[in-house]
C-alpha cells in the first residue's frame, strides 16, 4: 500500500471514476490489474461532458498523478463540525497512481497503480464528475492541500477549511469554535465566493454600436479571474482567456430571439432516440442552457465563478423564458443562502436551485426594446449598466472631425425620436 508518490510537479493531477453508472459495477480491480485507466463514454449523455472529459484524457502525460475517487456519506452526528443537514459526503482514495503512457485511443491511459488508504476521508469538496483535474495554485490554497492528501499521505486541515469564506456562508462550524468566532472576518486565504464589487446579474444596455458585446468578453474574464488583472489585458489576452473559458464550460454564450423558449433556457421535453424496438415515440426532459450551466457551476469548486452571457436578451418573451425561476434570481435565494429557494422543475420533477457562484451577464440594445417596457419583477432583480456612444473612442480621418459628426448625428437623432435611437461611436471605427 503506498503512503506517497513522487509525482511531476507543475502538472495537474486527476481525480477519477472508477464506477458505472448505468450497472454499478465496480472496475477498481479490473484497471489496478490491467495497469489502466479507461474513460467509459457510453454512460455520459450530454455532448459537452463528453467533449470535456476528452479534452482531459488528450491532456493526461506520463509522470501526471492519478487517484480513483469515490463519494460516500456519513451522519453529521460524528463530525468534528456541524452543519443543518443531516448527512455529509467525503471522497476516498481506493487508489492512487502514476500515469505512464498517453492516452491514445481517446478512452484509456496506462498507469502504475497503487492501493491505497480509503479509510482516509477528504471533506467539502467533492467533485463528481468522471475526470476532476486539480492543479495546484497559489490562489486556491485548497487544491495544494487535495493533491498533498492524496500522494503525499497529507492531512486535511479542517479548521483551515471552516475559516473559508464559502463555509462560513453554508454554516459549517466547529463544535469547537463559538459561532460568533466562525463568522468574524477572516484572514485566511480565500478568493472568496461572490466578488462584493461585481453583481450577479447585470444587464448592459445602449444604443447600438456602442460595444455591449464587445465588453462582454471583458466582464467575463474580469469575473472568472476573481481579479481586476484583466484591466490591464491587452485585447488578444482578453479574446485568448474567453475562448479559454469557452472551453472549459466556465462560460456559455446563448442569443435570445423571439421563438426562444422556457424549453430551450430552463427544461424541455424532446424526443428519445432511442426509443426502443416497439418503435413508440417517448419524450425525455433535456436541460436548457440554464440548467447546464447551473450544473456545471454546483459541481465545480464552489470558488471558481460562472458566466452564463445571454445576448439580446430583450428579444424574447423574458416573463416567459424564466418562467417560476424569476424568484431564484437574487442574491439571498441563491443555494446556500440564508433564504435559498429551490423550485420543482415541471418535466423532470426534480429540485433545482441556482449556485451562488453562477454569474448572469446580458446586453440589451434599447433601439429594439427601451429599457422601461421590460417587466419590474425583472428590473429589479438586475443591476443595469448603461453604454452610452462615446466620441473620445475616434479620431479625425482624412481632415474629418469624426467625433464631432458623431456628436451631432445623434443631436439630431435624440431630438427627433429619443437617446434609444442614437448612433454608437462602434459605426465609425
Amino acid at each position: 500500500m503506498a503512503n506517497s508518490l513522487e509525482i511531476k510537479s507543475n502538472r495537474p493531477c486527476w481525480l477519477v471514476n472508477a464506477t458505472s453508472r448505468s450497472d454499478d459495477k465496480n472496475r477498481i480491480k479490473h484497471f489496478i490489474d490491467q495497469g489502466i485507466w479507461k474513460y467509459f463514454s457510453d454512460e455520459v449523455k450530454r455532448p459537452y461532458d463528453r467533449s470535456s472529459y476528452l479534452k482531459h484524457l488528450k491532456s493526461m502525460e506520463p509522470g501526471d498523478g492519478i487517484a480513483i475517487k469515490q463519494i460516500r456519506f456519513e451522519n453529521r452526528d460524528g463530525l468534528q463540525y456541524s452543519i443543518s443537514n443531516e448527512w455529509v459526503n467525503y471522497l476516498v482514495l481506493p487508489a492512487i497512481g502514476i500515469v505512464t503512457e498517453a492516452c491514445k485511443d481517446e478512452k484509456t491511459v496506462r498507469v502504475e497503480w497503487h492501493e491505497s488508504d480509503s479509510s482516509r476521508k477528504w471533506y467539502f469538496y467533492v467533485n463528481q464528475s468522471i475526470v476532476w483535474r486539480v492543479d495546484s495554485s497559489e490562489r486556491e490554497w485548497w487544491k495544494t492541500d487535495l493533491i498533498n492528501f492524496a500522494f503525499n499521505n497529507g492531512v486535511q486541515n479542517i479548521e483551515k477549511m471552516l475559516c473559508h469564506d464559502k463555509f462560513k456562508r453554508y454554516g459549517y462550524k466547529s463544535k469547537e469554535i463559538p459561532l460568533n468566532q466562525v463568522n468574524s472576518d477572516s484572514d485566511s486565504e480565500s478568493t472568496g465566493l461572490i466578488r462584493k464589487d461585481l453583481q450577479l446579474n447585470t444587464i448592459l444596455y445602449g444604443p447600438p454600436g456602442t460595444g455591449k458585446t464587445y465588453s462582454v468578453a471583458r466582464r467575463c474574464v474580469e469575473i472568472c479571474n476573481n481579479s481586476d488583472d484583466s484591466m490591464n489585458m491587452g485585447e488578444a489576452d482578453v479574446a485568448n482567456r474567453f475562448r479559454q473559458l469557452l472551453s472549459e464550460g466556465r462560460v456559455e454564450f446563448v442569443t435570445f430571439h423571439e421563438s426562444f423558449g422556457y424549453e430551450d433556457f430552463v427544461e424541455g421535453l424532446r424526443p428519445d432516440p432511442d426509443t426502443g424496438s416497439s418503435g413508440a415515440l417517448r419524450l425525455v426532459p433535456v436541460p436548457g442552457v440554464l440548467q447546464r450551466i447551473a450544473d456545471r457551476a454546483r459541481c465545480s469548486d464552489a470558488d471558481l465563478p460562472h458566466v452564463l452571457v445571454i445576448d439580446e436578451i430583450n428579444r424574447a418573451n423574458i416573463s416567459k423564458v424564466l418562467g417560476e425561476l424569476i424568484t431564484l434570481l437574487e442574491e439571498d435565494k441563491r443555494k446556500g443562502q440564508p433564504d435559498e429557494v429551490a423550485v420543482t422543475l415541471p418535466y423532470s420533477c426534480k429540485k433545482f436551485t441556482l449556485p451562488a457562484n453562477l454569474y448572469l451577464l446580458g446586453t440589451m440594445n434599447t433601439a429594439d426594446r427601451s429599457i422601461a417596457l421590460l417587466d419590474t419583477a425583472l428590473r429589479r432583480r438586475f443591476h443595469f449598466e448603461e453604454m452610452l456612444p462615446d466620441p473620445k473612442l475616434l479620431e479625425n480621418i482624412d481632415g474629418i472631425d469624426l467625433p464631432n459628426v458623431l456628436r451631432k448625428i445623434n443631436e439630431r437623432l435624440e431630438w427627433l425620436i429619443d437617446r434609444d435611437h442614437v448612433v454608437g461611436h462602434a459605426w465609425l471605427m
